[in-house]
């Protein structure tokens, strides 16, 4: 939720899960004075000025202050694990929003799989990606953490993530969301969970969404017990 067309009302934004989209597409409702959404608009993204990815698929978008200018950028992924790029604001009310720049680089920020989450997760005051990535090991598709560095451009990034928690054998988190979930001052996890059960006629597709509560980033690395 946010506000796109700055006239005082949130609007809803969502990502794209189209595996043949092209061009970074997402999706924008705007909200009118009487509360109700309106029908949806296609956003696009662009990148004449930098280096773009082979191709879009399943677009995933996040709207935060990235530089700490007091105006919202948009970061977005790909599910496909394509990088994660930046546009800063202000993003006015525009249908196709110039990407400016890539956040971080190298094999970890190009696995990533779900949306980009923003949050100041270690409390040094610069706003860190939160992010479930594949892992070239048993921990895929576990949550990470990238440090933000503070730079003048504002793109930096740890080389290497954190692993905050990792899903059981035969599970993996599809996405996630960072909130105080229980309101204790503490950043909680939220994840969406699936795995499957059984085989031939028996088999079940199972999903939940899973809280972790007050994971810190200088603590020790969490592995979800078994179901």
């Amino acid at each position: 939720m946010v506000d796109y067309d700055g006239d005082g009302r949130l609007d809803l934004i969502a990502g794209s899960d189209d595996c043949c989209n092209f061009n970074g597409q997402f999706f924008l409702f705007r909200r009118g004075a009487d509360g109700t959404f309106g029908a949806r608009e296609t956003l696009g993204t662009r990148y004449s000025k930098i280096q773009p990815p082979f191709f879009c698929p399943r677009t995933r978008v996040y709207f935060a202050d990235w530089n700490l200018d007091k105006r919202l950028d948009l970061i977005v992924s790909f599910n496909e694990g394509r990088g994660v790029f930046l546009s800063f604001g202000p993003l006015a009310d525009q249908g196709e929003i110039e990407m400016s720049a890539q956040i971080g680089d190298g094999e970890h920020t190009n696995s990533i799989l779900c949306k980009p989450n923003v949050a100041d997760w270690d409390g040094d005051g610069i706003p860190d990606l939160v992010v479930t990535i594949r892992m070239h090991d048993k921990r895929a598709d576990s949550a990470c953490l990238f440090r933000g560095i503070s730079d003048k451009e504002g793109t930096r990034l740890s080389a290497d993530p954190t692993l905050l928690v990792s899903p059981p054998d035969g599970a993996r988190f599809t996405d996630l969301d960072v909130v105080d979930w229980d309101d204790d001052g503490t950043l909680d996890l939220l994840a969406g969970v699936t795995w499957t059960e059984g085989a031939g006629q028996n088999f079940k597709a199972r999903s939940q969404v899973w809280v972790f509560r007050g994971i810190r980033a200088d603590s020790r690395s969490q592995q979800v017990p078994g179901r």
